[in-house]
């Protein structure tokens, strides 16, 4: 009884998690729909997309990232480049290509760190202790 009480709550928090996700994805890919001016505010909401669906769908991460560097350097946005990059090197790391997620983290921490923004310019180390770790998510 004490299993099934711990099964059942384990489910209402993850089913409540990820509805959680799915309606903040719903609401900005309206927002996505109602802003297209190639600008730095589509590239925020493509960057906050891209974190929505980080551990969800590594693809649709992955490729909301992608518009989002792609606008972003035409701007010369580098704080949205920063991001798009990080987001990238997590979906590329997902995915399990190390290489390409340290290059991506790697270029992420360059930016970082020349705009100074802490939470980012840790990005290198992150990704170059990924190189000898397995790809992809690790759950306990």
């Amino acid at each position: 009884m004490f299993r099934c009480c711990i099964a059942l709550l384990l489910l209402t928090t993850v089913r409540q998690m990820v509805m959680g996700q799915g309606s903040s994805a719903d609401s900005l890919e309206k927002l996505l729909r109602r802003h297209s001016q190639d600008d730095t505010t589509r590239v925020n909401i493509l960057n906050e997309l891209s974190y929505q669906y980080r551990w969800i769908d590594f693809v649709n991460s992955q490729r909301y990232a992608e518009q989002a560097l792609r606008i972003a350097q035409a701007l010369h946005y580098d704080k949205g480049i920063a991001t798009a990059n990080y987001r990238i090197g997590h979906c590329y790391w997902a995915l399990g290509d190390n290489e390409l997620a340290i290059e991506k983290g790697l270029d992420a921490a360059a930016v970082a760190e020349r705009l100074d923004i802490a939470a980012q310019a840790g990005t290198a180390a992150r990704f170059q202790n990924r190189r000898n770790r397995p790809a992809g998510p690790q759950h306990p």
